[in-house]
């Protein structure tokens, strides 16, 4: 299988499924070994990674470094000798089978991203990040829990998901 046919089912999903995001994703950056995007009205610093190889990342930078990963939607596609398709990194019992990789592409990472994006970008969360020596973690917080969260000693920065009129900014990071 042609790495590069992940980013063509995406591309072709993205197109067709546009609308349904509230944050809309928008192409940054076109690499190699994947595509960069961002969201509308989403802070600069979130991006989303898909790579040729079937990850589907959702990524934090924070004063021009990589902090963390917020969550992925990775598939590794498997094909048995029935022709069915699904994803090696789903354990049996439970596996689900697909009849074609664009299947299980879009059912197995696409509509779970495009689910937690609609849930996740509202205008009460944050993303606050953490620092304890050299290892760095974010977490989605509600804006209500900013007071305690900020008492905590290992919080170095939070800043709201939702920033309106964002401009599409097209630079990296």
């Amino acid at each position: 299988m042609p790495l590069k046919s992940i980013n063509i089912i995406f591309t072709e999903w993205l197109q067709e499924n546009l609308h349904r995001f509230d944050h809309h994703p928008y192409l940054i950056e076109d690499k190699d070994h994947c595509l960069i995007f961002r969201f509308t009205d989403i802070d600069r610093r979130v991006e989303l990674i898909v790579g040729k190889n079937g990850n589907f990342e959702i990524s934090v930078h924070y004063r021009n470094r990589f902090w963390d990963f917020v969550c992925d939607f990775d598939v590794a596609p498997g094909l048995t000798k029935g022709g069915k398709h699904y994803c090696k990194l789903c354990l049996s019992p439970g596996r689900k089978y697909y009849p074609s990789l664009a299947d299980l592409v879009r059912r197995h990472a696409l509509e779970p991203l495009l689910l937690w994006a609609n849930e996740t970008f509202q205008k009460n969360k944050f993303l606050a990040l953490f620092q304890v020596r050299g290892c760095t973690w974010v977490e989605i917080v509600e804006a209500g829990s900013i007071p305690n969260v900020q008492k905590r000693k290992e919080m170095v920065f939070a800043f709201p998901l939702v920033r309106p009129n964002n401009p599409a900014i097209k630079e990296r990071r």
